[in-house]
């Protein structure tokens, strides 16, 4: 049996997509790149690339991720595709956002407890967009 994809199925998937990516971000910005701390993955060589040479995390994301998304392009199916793009702008999209809104969380004298909120926030992201596809049956 083959699940019908409605406009309300993909909006709702496409406003919990921003959400994570608003979470994740906002966790990266206001306390990874504020406390100096790195991450993991592609996030990581974008924080390495701002801390070496001053790029925007929120343009290296995109030009990082170009690569992978045409390697995708041949792996995923065309919905998935069409979600990771959108995941990726939303991502460079909120990130811009977040480092120019002036909210302060100053961690320095704690960097155990900085280093562990960042992965909080990431899982709080990767657990929404989760949990919410498999509740709704959204799962690809």
């Amino acid at each position: 049996m083959t699940k019908k994809i409605t406009t309300a199925t993909t909006i709702r998937d496409l406003v919990v997509i921003a959400l994570g990516c608003a979470i994740y971000a906002f966790g990266l910005v206001t306390i990874n790149i504020q406390n100096h701390l790195a991450e993991g993955g592609l996030t990581g060589v974008t924080l390495i690339l701002r801390y070496w040479f001053h790029f925007d995390p929120a343009y290296t994301t995109i030009v990082l991720n170009i690569p992978l998304i045409i390697l995708g392009y041949r792996f995923l199916g065309k919905r998935a595709l069409a979600y990771t793009i959108y995941g990726t702008a939303m991502m460079s999209v909120f990130l811009w956002i977040w480092q120019r809104v002036p909210i302060m969380i100053d961690l320095n004298h704690d960097i155990l407890i900085a280093s562990i909120l960042p992965v909080y926030a990431a899982a709080l992201a990767a657990a929404l967009s989760t949990v919410t596809a498999a509740l709704l049956g959204a799962a690809t």
